[in-house]
C-alpha cells in the first residue's frame, strides 16, 4: 500500500541520516574559557561552525519532506521526494564537506595586518558557505510546513536560488579544498552548475505563481523534480563509490 511505502522511505531515510554521524564520532574536548579580551562579536556561531551537525539537520529536513509527501498528490510528490534525495545525498554531504573546508582554509592562511589576498579569499569561502547553508535550509524547512502547494514550490525556488547565488558571489574562484587550501573551480565547471541551478530556479518559480493543477504548474514541476532527482542520483553515486573506497583502504591497511 502507498502508505506502508511511505513508512519504508522514512525509515530508510532516517536510519541513513543517522548512521554517519554515530560512526565518525569522537568525543570532543571541553570548550575553552572565552578570553574577555577578546571582543563578544568574534565568536563563532557553533551550529553553522560544527559540520557534526549538518548530516542531522540534512536528515531531518529529508524525513520531514517525505512525510509531507505521504498526504501531498502525485506532482506534489516527486517535487518533496527529489527534493528529499537531493537535500540527503547531494547538498548535505556536499556543504558538511565545504563548512570543514572553510574552517581549515582559515587555519592555513592565518590573520595578519594587513590581511593577505590567501586570507581574503579564505574569509569569503567561508561566508559563502555559510550564508548557503543558512538559506538552504530554510528553503527546505518551509517546503514540509508549507500548508499550500504554491508554498512547496517556492520553498524548492529557495533552494534552488541559493545554489544559483552561491556561484554568483564567486564561490567558484573562492572555493578551497578538503584540506583548506585554494582550489578555484574552472570557469566551465562553475559556469555549468549556475546554468542548471537557474533553470531548475526559474522553472521552480514559475511552477509555484501558476495556478495549482494546471498544466502549467504539472510541467515545470515536474522540471523541478527532474532535477533535483538527478542532483540526488549523482550524490548518491558519489557517496556510493566513496564507502567502496573506505573499504578498499582498510583491507590494503590490514
Amino acid at each position: 500500500p502507498p502508505m506502508a511505502m511511505m513508512k519504508l522511505v522514512v525509515q530508510i531515510l532516517a536510519a541513513t541520516s543517522c548512521v554517519g554521524p554515530v560512526l565518525s564520532f569522537s568525543p570532543t574536548p571541553l570548550p575553552k574559557i572565552h578570553d574577555r579580551s577578546t571582543p563578544i562579536f568574534s565568536r563563532r556561531l557553533p551550529a553553522v561552525q560544527s559540520a557534526k551537525i549538518l548530516p542531522v539537520a540534512y536528515g531531518g529536513a529529508s524525513i520531514a519532506l517525505v512525510y509531507r509527501a505521504a498526504t501531498a498528490s502525485m506532482t506534489d510528490k516527486a517535487v518533496l521526494v527529489s527534493t528529499a534525495a537531493l537535500s540527503l545525498f547531494n547538498l548535505g554531504p556536499t556543504d558538511n564537506a565545504r563548512l570543514a573546508s572553510a574552517k581549515r582554509s582559515l587555519k592555513r592562511y592565518p590573520s595578519c595586518t594587513p590581511p593577505s589576498a590567501a586570507r581574503k579569499k579564505a574569509l569569503k569561502w567561508r561566508l559563502l558557505v555559510r550564508m548557503k547553508i543558512v538559506c538552504q535550509l530554510i528553503g527546505l524547512i518551509f517546503m514540509p510546513v508549507s500548508k499550500s502547494t504554491n508554498g512547496i514550490m517556492y520553498g524548492a525556488a529557495t533552494v534552488m536560488a541559493t545554489n544559483m547565488l552561491f556561484f554568483l558571489g564567486g564561490a567558484g574562484k573562492a572555493m578551497h579544498d578538503n584540506d583548506g587550501a585554494a582550489a578555484p573551480m574552472s570557469t566551465s565547471k562553475s559556469t555549468g552548475l549556475l546554468t542548471v541551478d537557474t533553470v531548475l530556479t526559474i522553472a521552480a518559480l514559475l511552477a509555484a505563481t501558476s495556478p495549482v493543477n494546471s498544466s502549467r504548474y504539472v510541467k515545470f514541476s515536474y522540471v523541478y523534480a527532474g532535477g533535483a532527482a538527478i542532483g540526488g542520483l549523482e550524490g548518491f553515486i558519489v557517496m556510493i563509490a566513496k564507502l567502496f573506497e573506505r573499504k578498499s583502504n582498510l583491507k590494503t591497511r590490514s
